[in-house]
């Protein structure tokens, strides 16, 4: 069967990859000031800056979690943040003890540029959880040196981090994917709780056919943001690419759970990869899942009718999905491709069209019908 296997290996080569894009660093803030618990502005203290990302209507989780302190003015301010909903927490001898954003009408949100506040004022707190004695000693002049050092070196691998992103988004951009991979990897040491810089990371690594690096890079983002279904999605891709078929089939089965409405693009490539790997069984069980999210998907229709045509025994199955295809208006060169197919169908395989329904009703019609040289009884 020269000819399926020349059609199908073609087609697949320019369906197999739907890279999402990734979110990059952003440029928001959040900042506010806290009162203490005598009424003064307060210094020292933790505050805990969530980037949220909602489970479902009522559920939401911490996919990136940002921690400061205020200064001496009793201020703080985070700066470099992504887009999205933020929930800011003051924490109180490891505690929270107060938190902004968590309620209706009480929300902080963030866009490159745009600053989100939230200010504490400790003495509407709750009582004060057990820390510290009272009349603990104030801060030495070593420990605000430390605290400016710490300050210093925070904002000099913000600079860093993000001009090294910006080099990599460009080299990238330029198919340079070794200059790429150097310039995420200056941003994944910077700041290492960035998933966006791992996730690029492997964009990087899988550009250049290093699959198995591209793998972990992917998994450390899932491990910071475990709620991203592209990262699972990037992560089956470049797993298929290394052979490894039960691992990938997980991380698009769990792309697809993550993002219902990207489900039919995640196991799309399921099948694809399986395609890719002459399992033809596997891939149009694939497809045909891509098909109960989306009836439409003329991409799935078209490879599984390449599946079906990877064995001369199948491809009349192929006959009437080519059919539905070629009913849904397709691209022109696509039309023509599929007609190709119907043809060659014939010329190969100019048996009848038996539905898969039909011909298990024949199988167990057979296997009910009285063996040769048997009498059937009275």
């Amino acid at each position: 069967m020269k000819l399926s296997v020349k059609i199908l290996s073609t087609l697949v080569a320019g369906l197999l990859l739907i890279v999402p894009a990734f979110a990059q660093t952003g440029d928001g803030i959040v900042s506010g000031k806290v009162i203490g618990r005598d009424g003064m502005l307060a210094q020292g203290i933790v505050i805990y800056v969530d980037r949220m990302n909602s489970l479902n209507a009522n559920q939401k989780v911490v996919a990136q979690r940002f921690e400061t302190k205020t200064g001496r003015n009793g201020s703080y301010s985070y700066n470099g943040l992504p887009p999205g909903g933020y929930e800011v927490s003051l924490v109180e001898n490891g505690r929270v003890l107060m938190k902004k954003g968590d309620a209706i009408g009480d929300t902080i949100s963030v866009a490159n540029g745009r600053e989100g506040v939230a200010n504490f004022d400790m003495t509407k707190a709750p009582a004060a959880v057990a820390g510290p004695a009272p009349g603990a000693p104030p801060p030495t002049a070593a420990d605000l040196a430390a605290d400016r050092k710490a300050l210093e070196e925070a904002a000099k691998n913000k600079k860093t981090r993000d001009e090294a992103f910006k080099l990599g988004k460009a080299a990238y951009e330029a198919g340079n994917f070794e200059e790429a991979v150097k310039q995420f990897t200056v941003v994944t040491v910077a700041d290492p709780k960035q998933d966006v810089a791992f996730a690029n990371l492997g964009n990087s690594y899988h550009a250049m056919k290093k699959e198995e690096e591209a793998a972990a890079a992917y998994q450390k983002a899932i491990l910071l943001k475990p709620t991203e279904a592209a990262y699972f999605n990037n992560l089956g891709l470049s797993l298929g690419a290394a052979k490894k078929l039960d691992e990938a089939k997980a991380a698009f089965e769990t792309a697809a759970t993550l993002d219902p409405t990207k489900a039919g693009d995640y196991l799309f490539n399921q099948g694809a990869m399986y395609n890719n790997n002459n399992d033809y069984p596997k891939a149009i069980e694939a497809f045909k899942k891509t098909l109960e999210k989306d009836p439409n998907n003329k991409a799935a229709m078209l490879q599984i009718a390449l599946s079906y045509m990877g064995k001369e025994e199948t491809m009349p199955q192929a006959v009437p999905i080519l059919e539905k295809f070629l009913t849904l208006k397709p691209s022109a060169g696509d039309a023509e491709l599929a007609n190709a197919y119907l043809e060659a169908i014939r010329t190969v395989a100019p048996t009848e069209y038996k539905s898969e329904k039909a011909i298990a009703e024949e199988k167990a019609k057979a296997a009910k019908a009285p063996k040769a040289g048997t009498t059937k009884k009275q």
